[in-house]
């Protein structure tokens, strides 16, 4: 989001940082809600949503907002793909993704998959906290296996590619949490790019 008048936020927003938001970033969105609808964030150079209802109308109001910018840390990451594209393009890459998960197939076939895999995951975690572990992560153990195995078979990767692509999610995501508000800077390959997940290389 651009405008013509940047009125000086909080302190939050004056300091805010990509850093700040990767470690936890609640209290830091919690401050800006209370700022107002939206917000400048000056060393990110945009403004600022953090509430769920002004996100909200602003991704379902596609004439006077754009996921498509150059300062896009998604697109700069990953590449041009169906959530940091719009028009065309974004149907071209929506339309591929829509087969496998209507609302049929959701019900009877992936509800009971993932059903069954957060069950495994919640088990695993169970038994090594009775094993003595310190602590589970929920992203590491939890979440980040959820969507690397829901996306296995209607992607049509090799059963261990979610290995390869677990690891390049991590190093993704560590630019991303690292690098300034420049996307520019990000030192990425562009792995997720490229069509290069092979099973030759798992």
């Amino acid at each position: 989001m651009t405008g013509r008048s940047r009125a000086p936020g909080s302190a939050v927003a004056a300091s805010l940082r990509l850093e700040d938001l990767a470690v936890d970033p609640y209290p830091h969105l919690a401050e800006l809600r209370s700022q107002g609808a939206a917000v400048w964030a000056p060393n990110l150079g945009m403004w600022v949503l953090a509430g769920y209802d002004d996100t909200v109308a602003v991704l379902r109001d596609p004439e006077r907002f754009t996921n498509d910018s150059p300062k896009s840390l998604i697109q700069a990451t990953f590449g041009r793909q169906m959530l940091s594209v719009e028009g065309e393009e974004q149907k071209r890459h929506k339309q591929a993704c829509l087969a496998p998960f209507t609302g049929k197939a959701s019900r009877e076939v992936w509800q009971p998959r993932v059903d069954r895999l957060c069950g495994g995951l919640l088990d695993a975690a169970e038994r090594a906290a009775a094993g003595g572990a310190a602590e589970v992560d929920l992203m590491a153990d939890y979440a980040a296996p959820i969507a690397l195995k829901a996306m296995e078979a209607p992607s049509g990767y090799p059963r261990r590619a979610p290995i390869r692509l677990a690891g390049l999610l991590d190093r993704a995501l560590a630019q991303v949490s690292s690098s300034s508000a420049n996307p520019r800077s990000l030192d990425t390959d562009r792995s997720f790019e490229r069509s290069d997940v092979r099973e030759s290389e798992l």
